[in-house]
C-alpha cells in the first residue's frame, strides 16, 4: 500500500490502492516508524493518491513515532505540495458547521469523502478492529518496505512465497542474508 501511494505513475497507483484496499489492506497501516500510505503520498506530492486515501478513511493528523515530521498535513506543507494542503484545507471546511448551524448531529448524515481527520476518526471507530499482526508479520513486512528490488525477487524466486506462514518467511529472509537479527526485533 506504501509503495501505491508513494508510486507517481498516473492513476494507475490509485487503481492498484483500490485493488488493495478491497482485498483487505488498511489504509492507515503503519511501518515501523509509523507511516502510513498517506505520509508516502504527501512525501511526493501525489494528490490523487492523497484523495482516494482520505476518502477511505486515511488520517492527515496521524502522527508517526519517529523524526521530524508530525503528520502527513505537516510534511505536505514542508515540502510545499500546495495542491494536497488546499485539499486537506477545504475537506476541514466541508466538516465545519456554518456559523449559526445546528451542530448537534441532526440531518443528513456528512458525505465521507469531504470530511475532516476528526470526522474520519469517528467513522473509523465504527468499524471492526483489524486483525492483530504477530512479530514474524511485522518484521518480514518492515523488511520487505526497505528491501531493494533485487532483493524482493530473491526472496520470492521460486514461486512458494505466498504458500509460506510468517515464520517460515521470515525464515527464508534470514536464510538468505537479508535480515539480521536486529531487525526481527
Amino acid at each position: 500500500m506504501h509503495y501505491a501511494a508513494g508510486n507517481d505513475s498516473g492513476n494507475d497507483c490509485v487503481d492498484i490502492q483500490k485493488y488493495l484496499v478491497e482485498k483487505g489492506c488498511e489504509v492507515d497501516a503503519q511501518t515501523a516508524d509509523g507511516w502510513t500510505p498517506l505520509f508516502t503520498a504527501c512525501l511526493v506530492g501525489h494528490l490523487a493518491s492523497v484523495q482516494y486515501l482520505v476518502s477511505q478513511g486515511a488520517d492527515p493528523e496521524k502522527e508517526e513515532t519517529f523524526g521530524e515530521e508530525h503528520n502527513p498535513r505537516s510534511l505536505a506543507q514542508k515540502k510545499n505540495h500546495a495542491a494536497i494542503v488546499a485539499f486537506f484545507d477545504e475537506n476541514d471546511k466541508r466538516a465545519r458547521p456554518p456559523p449559526g448551524s445546528d451542530a448537534s448531529g441532526g440531518g443528513a448524515a456528512p458525505d465521507p469523502r469531504g470530511a475532516s481527520s476528526a470526522a474520519m476518526r469517528r467513522a473509523k471507530a465504527d468499524r471492526p478492529a483489524p486483525p492483530t499482526r504477530s512479530l514474524a508479520e511485522q518484521a518480514v513486512r518492515t523488511a520487505m518496505m526497505s528491501m531493494s528490488e533485487d532483493n524482493k525477487k530473491k526472496a520470492t524466486a521460486d514461486g512458494t512465497w505466498g504458500t509460506l506462514s510468517w515464520e517460515e518467511r521470515l525464515r527464508r529472509l534470514e536464510d538468505l542474508g537479508l535480515i539480521t537479527a536486529a531487525q526481527k526485533l
